[in-house]
C-alpha cells in the first residue's frame, strides 16, 4: 500500500503525464527511484524523480525571471548616475564634475549588476 504522499506525488505525476502508463523501477544496488513513460513515438523515456524536476523547474523558472529583469538591473544605475549628478551639478554649480563623476558610478554598477547576475547563472 501507497502511503499518503507517495499516492499524491504520483498523482501529480499521472496529471502532467495523463496519456501514458509509468513505470516504477528499483533495484536493490540502486535504490532510487527511476521513472519512466512512454513516449508519442512509443519509446520508453526515463525521467529522473519527480521531486528533482520539480526543483530543477523552478530554478529555471526563477533564472528566466532574472534574466528579463536584466534591463532593468543595468539601465537604473545608469540613469540614477545621470538624475543626482545633473542635480548635484545645478544646486553645487559645477556643472560637468557631479555628472561624470556619478555617471562613471553608474557604468561600474551596470557591470557590477551584469557581473553578479551571469555569476548566478552558472
Amino acid at each position: 500500500m501507497l502511503n499518503k504522499k507517495k499516492r499524491r506525488s504520483l498523482t501529480q505525476f499521472y496529471e502532467k503525464h495523463d496519456d501514458y502508463p509509468v513505470i516504477f523501477a528499483s533495484s536493490a544496488a540502486n535504490p532510487k527511484k527511476k521513472i519512466y513513460s512512454i513516449g508519442h513515438d512509443l519509446k520508453i523515456k526515463e525521467h529522473d524523480d519527480f521531486q528533482t524536476k520539480k526543483t530543477l523547474k523552478r530554478n529555471e523558472e526563477f533564472m528566466l525571471a532574472k534574466s528579463i529583469n536584466i534591463g532593468y538591473y543595468l539601465i537604473t544605475p545608469l540613469l540614477l548616475g545621470v538624475f543626482f549628478g545633473y542635480w548635484l551639478d545645478k544646486i553645487l554649480n559645477t556643472k560637468p564634475l557631479f555628472l561624470l563623476t556619478l555617471f562613471g558610478l553608474g557604468i561600474v554598477g551596470s557591470f557590477y549588476n551584469l557581473w553578479k547576475t551571469v555569476n548566478e547563472m552558472k
